[in-house]
């Protein structure tokens, strides 16, 4: 809705200011898309190759012109996806505080960004280099701001009867 009324604020009650954020929001998305290819790929091309895909694909070539929560979910969802490959392949602890914001400003739009999460602690159990990461503080501090930054949702609905939580779940 935010970003909605940003488009507005700008361009008027029309389509393009309904559409303009996630016009915008594709080329970060893309650029996240890119860099955790690149990261895990280690080949340039094929990372430009991953970007092309994720920009053919109807969620990111409808959805991110569409006015909807998957907007801000897929960008949040692929910067969450960037950050652990920071982690993975740059052994870089304070990229578990960017997940951490990935991963609350994600939920702040779709909850289904909570499964990004479980996939994550999955790695984290399953794989045994990544295990390491269960006894450092950075898995806890990215996980405390994500919580920090859901919780004025979390506030509202424990003032609504968890109305939305109900529907969702």
């Amino acid at each position: 809705a935010w970003l909605i009324r940003a488009g507005t604020f700008l361009f008027g009650d029309t389509p393009f200011g309904v559409r303009l954020a996630g016009v915008i929001l594709s080329i970060p998305a893309s650029w996240f898309v890119w860099r955790a290819a690149s990261l895990l790929l280690k080949d340039k091309d094929r990372a430009g190759l991953a970007v092309l895909f994720f920009n053919l694909t109807l969620m990111a070539s409808v959805e991110l012109l569409a006015a909807t929560p998957d907007m801000p979910s897929v960008v949040a969802s692929a910067a969450f996806v960037y950050f652990l490959a920071r982690v993975q392949q740059m052994d870089d602890g304070r990229a578990w505080l960017g997940a951490g914001i990935a991963a609350g400003l994600g939920l702040l739009s779709k909850y289904s960004t909570l499964f990004l999460g479980a996939g994550t602690l999955l790695w984290l159990i399953m794989d045994r280099d990544a295990r390491r990461w269960l006894l450092s503080p950075w898995p806890y501090l990215g996980a405390i701001l994500a919580l920090a930054i859901f919780a004025p949702n979390l506030a509202w609905q424990s003032q609504h009867h968890w109305q939305t939580f109900l529907f969702q779940f």
